[in-house]
């Protein structure tokens, strides 16, 4: 791990002591001149890279009726260092009283100079006494002062009064209890709220969670958060209003979680000058869960379009009842998959095809669920327990629209993934057909693609005319081809049978 992004979040902040050789004379009589700072707090975060973090202005310093000209120097230093150690720009002759910095890790893009490159600097720094080096993750105050110097031998540089900046390391959250599992680019971000505290809000799932501090990535782009907040012993369990202890962790040294037990609306505040965490149940906001969004095929709609909307009671058992089409869903908490963001979090199947009744919160596999028939459904998500119940309308049943074939006598063998199994025509009501070159093996007929279970098959073993559904009779019997050759396959739902005429 890089030691620039371990530092990164060692917030400090601005402007110094006006210790120094240079006096804080007025320039011309009463004008002297007056820096100011873009804010007097800031939160450093170099993930935004060339974001432009702080910056200064001033006012013009005077050349006491010399007619000379005047140049500028501005310094910074960490609080305390009376300029002994600082950062110094000669800016020379300019108009242009203006001076900034940006976030990036890097020392410089460009004319554009890099606050975290400077604040790893005086972290690093041995000779700026310890008690006032900056800290790694914590808060800290820096100091800066312009110096104008009038071009002339007998006129003594001058220095503005120093100005003192709060720069604060950037926190965020992450874990599976935020939906996003660990995805860094989808880490949550702590408000600053000054003095060492943050503040966020957030709604929580059951699960685990810890709070890295500083950027998210090195310079090349990989993912990191090594550094962190976190608790003392791992799987914490968060009590609502009950301060915890903070732990940190650098370099990965430590990876204990807190275990969030009761999904809802949660406000959490860090104190990283005291080293604690509360978390505070809203039970208010809380009582009316947040609406999921089914997704899919399954909707009459692809998977780019926006969900249909599912709410949920007090007790986080949400109903739908409505007209679903045979295929595929999965359960968004958003609207809408237009939005990359919007993917996640998601309930999907905790298995490809034995199990739909199962359910995982954002599983990598990303399994969907299937309806295997077109007709008013009624499903019942518990999100607690994370099961899903099926009751379908049998006197809403359509006709089936598409019928495929997969198997190692046809020419895609047994890829269910979409696009690969073959396509049968629908000729009508229930009756599907297909001409074309099979090969000597076996083959099925699903209803959706995607999935091995919802298959029409063969009754028995070595029964190639007589079908039956798979997942109502638990059989997974296949259609026996003998040997390879042309053949027109037609499979009659009506009638229930299969035949394979050689041509």
């Amino acid at each position: 791990m890089k030691k620039s992004v371990l530092f990164i979040l060692a917030a400090f902040a601005i402007l110094a002591c006006a210790c120094s050789k240079y006096g804080s004379n007025p320039l011309d009589g009463d004008q002297a001149v007056i820096l100011t700072p873009s804010s007097k707090v800031i939160t450093l975060d170099p993930s935004l890279e060339a974001t432009e973090a702080l910056s200064f202005t001033w006012t013009p310093g005077s050349n006491q009726k010399t007619g000379a000209g005047i140049g500028y120097t501005f310094e910074m230093c960490v609080k305390g260092d009376n300029f002994q150690h600082p950062y110094r720009y000669e800016l020379g002759r300019t108009t242009y009283r203006y001076f900034s910095f940006i976030s990036a890790i890097e020392d410089s893009k460009g004319k554009a100079i890099s606050l975290y490159a400077i604040l790893e600097g005086w972290q690093s720094n041995l000779d700026i006494p310890a008690a006032i080096r900056p800290v790694i993750g914590k808060p800290c105050a820096i100091q800066a002062r312009i110096i104008a110097k009038v071009y002339s031998s007998d006129i003594e540089p001058v220095a503005s009064e120093a100005v003192e900046v709060e720069i604060a390391p950037a926190i965020y959250i992450i874990g599976n209890a935020t939906g996003n599992e660990w995805s860094l680019d989808k880490a949550g971000k702590f408000e600053y709220k000054g003095n060492g505290k943050y503040a966020t809000r957030y709604q929580l799932l059951e699960g685990q969670l810890k709070f890295p501090y500083g950027t998210l990535y090195f310079e090349d782009k990989s993912g990191n958060f090594g550094n962190c907040y976190v608790a003392p012993v791992d799987n914490t369990p968060v009590v609502s209003e009950t301060p915890l202890t903070l732990d940190k962790s650098v370099n990965n040294d430590k990876d204990n979680k807190f275990y969030i037990n009761d999904e809802g609306v949660w406000d959490i505040e860090l104190d990283i000058n005291e080293m604690t965490a509360l978390f505070t149940y809203d039970s208010e906001a809380s009582g009316t869960p947040p609406s999921l969004y089914l997704i899919g095929p399954a909707t009459g709609n692809a998977w780019n379009k926006p969900g249909l909307e599912v709410n949920g009671d007090a007790n986080r058992i949400y109903t739908f009842t409505g007209k679903l089409y045979t295929g595929e869903f999965k359960f968004l908490f958003k609207t809408s998959a237009l939005d990359p963001q919007s993917w996640q979090p998601a309930f999907t199947a905790k298995s490809q095809d034995d199990d739909r009744e199962n359910m995982v919160l954002h599983d990598d596999n990303d399994y969907k669920f299937v309806v295997d028939s077109t007709g008013v459904w009624t499903l019942t998500i518990d999100t607690r327990n994370k099961t899903i119940r099926y009751a379908f309308d049998k006197t809403t049943f359509e006709p089936y629209e598409a019928l495929w074939m997969i198997g190692s006598a046809t020419p895609n063998g047994w890829d269910v993934s979409e696009g690969k199994p073959t396509k049968m025509e629908k000729t009508t009501t229930h009756i599907f057909t297909w001409t074309g070159r099979l090969k000597a093996g076996y083959m099925k007929f699903p209803v959706v693609t995607g999935h091995f279970k919802w298959c029409f098959g063969a009754k028995s073993a070595g029964n190639n005319q007589d079908l039956v559904y798979n997942p109502v009779t638990g059989t997974d019997y296949p259609i026996n081809v003998s040997e390879d050759g042309n053949y027109t396959v037609t499979v009659n739902l009506n009638t229930m049978k299969c035949t394979l005429d050689r041509i």
